[in-house]
């Protein structure tokens, strides 16, 4: 993966300096992602990539594992009442087969990839730091969700993605430097930005897209949505993949241009299918000044256990198809599936 990443971005590392030695180390801190995660995310990217909008009754292993951990279940009753809210009413019985169904299946890779990022680096980071971060990280969510839904050639599922695994990697600086951190943030907060490349690059050597970078390919995200992230300028049309990248990239820059200058990313152009003025703009806008002044109620990715009444635990809990041996030998070589509820 590292070797990939650093022949991806060798221009970009001489001409910025930022160095993937120094990203991956920040990135490390996270451990390397379980593999129950990384294949159900891979295993769903598969589907989109051949289609699939919504699974099949063969389909749910190895997601079904997942389902036993107990906060899971909470995130993704919660995350379905939030974004797929009539498609969980209309449901005829509520399970967790019923409940993997509600989401096409790039939208759940996204929720497995964005909870289980977001819970590893909770884990790690001063709560004093982590709570003004975590607050920020479910607007940008909630901000990137709703674009997703008024532009769909960017889409809810790299929307949520792109809002969450920013100051997902961002926050890793502030584990090994807290002091510098706290006052590079407070510098971004006097000047009403949400990032500062060139800061972080003075700091700490690398920068928080390149961390971004090498945690979403390390989940099973894939080299074009690496590329994009990590990019220091919008992809070319020659470019392999571009397409996807094009995608990746307009949703990081609508997010931070909707957040931090209240307008439209002057880097599309009308005919472009990410371009968009007018009264949809207008309304796009006003959605995401409310998010981000009324604060996001994208709380679901910090759902627990305790959260989830009995008889929806339980629900969520039947309706699974049991592994085979060979299932498990397949997709646990992390360690048994029991101890899943360990893992968020």
């Amino acid at each position: 993966m590292s070797d990939q990443i650093n022949r991806t971005h060798r221009s970009r590392t001489l001409a910025e300096g930022g160095d993937w030695d120094e990203a991956r180390a920040y990135a490390g801190l996270l451990g390397r992602p379980h593999t129950l995660f990384t294949n159900a995310i891979r295993y769903l990217r598969n589907l989109t990539q051949h289609g699939t909008t919504v699974l099949s009754e063969t389909e749910p292993y190895p997601l079904a594992v997942l389902l036993k951990s107990p906060s899971l279940r909470a995130i993704l009753y919660y995350a379905a009442a939030a974004l797929r809210k009539d498609e969980l009413g209309k449901l005829p019985q509520l399970d967790g087969f019923g409940l993997l169904r509600v989401f096409p299946p790039d939208e759940l890779a996204a929720i497995l990839t964005t909870t289980y990022l977001f819970r590893k680096v909770k884990k790690i980071i001063d709560p004093r730091i982590w709570e003004t971060l975590s607050q920020e990280i479910q607007i940008q969510m909630e901000a990137g969700f709703y674009i997703g839904t008024k532009m769909p050639a960017i889409g809810t599922s790299r929307g949520l993605l792109v809002g969450v695994i920013r100051y997902s990697a961002l926050s890793l600086f502030s584990k090994k430097d807290p002091r510098n951190f706290k006052a590079f943030r407070r510098e971004l907060n006097d000047k009403e930005k949400l990032f500062n490349i060139k800061g972080e690059l003075t700091r700490w050597g690398c920068d928080h897209l390149q961390i971004a970078s090498i945690l979403l390919q390390s989940m099973g995200m894939g080299i074009p949505c690496a590329k994009a992230l990590a990019a220091d300028s919008m992809p070319t049309e020659a470019e392999a993949d571009s397409e996807e990248m094009l995608s990746w990239y307009a949703a990081r820059a609508w997010i931070q241009s909707l957040i931090e200058d209240e307008k439209a990313p002057a880097c599309f152009a009308a005919g472009s299918p990410f371009f968009c003025e007018g009264e949809v703009f207008a309304n796009l806008q006003e959605r995401v000044d409310s998010i981000y002044e009324m604060g996001s109620s994208f709380d679901w990715i910090e759902k627990t256990k305790e959260d989830l009444p009995k008889s929806l635990f339980d629900k969520i809990g039947s309706g699974l198809p049991e592994p085979t041996p060979e299932q498990i030998a397949a997709n646990e070589p992390d360690g048994p599936a029991e101890d899943v509820a360990e893992i968020l």
